[in-house]
């Protein structure tokens, strides 16, 4: 019975999660940064060009794109929008946009449309909002995160009141050009990236005095925020300097300690929005296209002209992992109660510790008669994936 345990275990392990990829959803020449998810749709916002000319004055438009569906022509939901689309957030049918006066965002409108409509008309909510970055709603109530002036603040606007008027919350950065970059609600809390200062941060809006607590630090530059569940996915840059991809994290927010595993690196050079599906994690990011130069130099370049969607597996290793358990090397000792060592390493090897649900524990690379200290991990069943796929079940006492 213990045995046949273990291989319960051991094959739910390796079939619940799938070897980590992208699949390409769709391609936008001139798609913005902005992104509303409604059931199977996502609501994006393209810039329009007449017979391949781009301009700076070139109006936007809204699309839509099915999930679901590959490689199918966005569709047009409203075109014509004469300067730039900053955010936008969902309430039922009711899109709301925060709409650009071409002037740096210094006097923006948000408004906002009924995308069941035949003819979608926008409808203004509230004028004047000095440079508005991100939208999301808690119950009837629309925030916005702005940067006005070096500033970071969080202001509401009560969507459901016959004239509605936008009131500050909170200020999370003064004279600091801390740029809040993305927000996002659990139900509970709102949670905004601070760029500048590397971190992750939390507000109870609906406290008397509302405060701010850190929840991750160490972040660098982060930039895409999203829920799912109870898990937080967070896009930013590299520790590296020489490595220009972008990496993807993810954090259950209800733990004591809140720790970010990567769950991606080296895929993405600019992720620009999360929008987590029930098919899958989708990215929203630019591309990557490669020039070279007069004296024959190729490099890798950010393409921001070229949008793109992508669906990410978020999981961790593949069904066909399991026929790679390693025979040239060994791990040991089994149990592990202060260390692991794994012989037979001619060259270092990259290597990613995981739990039995798949989640990242820790990363990195091993030489021969090197340990990997456990001492930190809770009891339990751990998997370790070198770079050459063995991959070892090992068991911390």
């Amino acid at each position: 019975m213990k045995h046949l345990l273990l291989i319960v275990i051991f094959s739910f392990f390796f079939n619940a999660i799938a070897a980590q990829n992208t699949q390409l959803i769709n391609s936008i020449e001139y798609l913005q940064e902005v992104s509303a998810l409604k059931d199977n749709e996502l609501y994006l916002v393209k810039q329009e060009h007449k017979n391949g000319v781009y301009s700076i004055n070139s109006p936007y438009s809204l699309i839509k794109i099915d999930l679901l569906q590959k490689d199918q022509p966005p569709k047009t939901v409203i075109s014509g929008i004469k300067f730039g689309v900053s955010a936008l957030a969902f309430k039922g049918n009711e899109l709301y946009m925060s709409l650009s006066d071409g002037r740096f965002d210094i006097k923006s409108e948000i408004v906002k449309i009924d995308v069941t409509a035949k003819t979608p008309q926008f409808i203004n909510v509230v004028k004047n909002v000095n440079r508005p970055n991100s939208l999301t709603f808690f119950g009837n109530e629309l925030y916005v995160l702005r940067n006005p002036q070096g500033n970071t603040v969080i202001s509401k606007i009560n969507v459901t009141d016959t004239k509605p008027v936008l009131t500050d919350v909170i200020e999370l950065a003064k004279n600091s050009r801390d740029q809040g970059r993305s927000m996002v609600s659990d139900g509970t809390y709102v949670y905004v990236s601070l760029f500048r200062s590397n971190r992750i941060v939390k507000v109870d809006i609906k406290a008397a005095t509302p405060s701010i607590t850190d929840v991750l630090t160490g972040i660098k530059h982060p930039n895409a925020l999203a829920f799912q569940g109870n898990e937080l996915y967070i896009g930013f840059d590299t520790d590296d300097a020489s490595d220009k991809y972008e990496r993807i994290a993810k954090a259950d927010i209800t733990t004591k300690t809140v720790i970010a595993t990567d769950i991606n690196r080296g895929t993405f050079r600019e992720i620009n929005a999360i929008i987590p599906h029930k098919s899958g994690i989708h990215i929203l990011y630019y591309d990557i296209t490669k020039k070279t130069f007069k004296n024959g130099v190729t490099i890798d370049i950010t393409d921001t002209l070229k949008g793109k969607v992508a669906k990410l597996d978020t999981s961790v290793l593949s069904t066909t992992d399991y026929d790679k358990i390693g025979t040239n090397f060994k791990l040991y000792p089994n149990p592990s109660r202060e260390f692991i060592q794994i012989s037979n390493i001619k060259k270092p090897l990259d290597y990613i510790l995981y739990k039995i649900d798949g989640s990242v524990v820790k990363n990195g690379t091993i030489s021969e008669d090197e340990k990997i200290t456990t001492q930190m991990l809770s009891s339990g069943i751990y998997f370790i994936k070198l770079e050459n796929s063995n991959v070892f079940r090992f068991i911390k006492n």
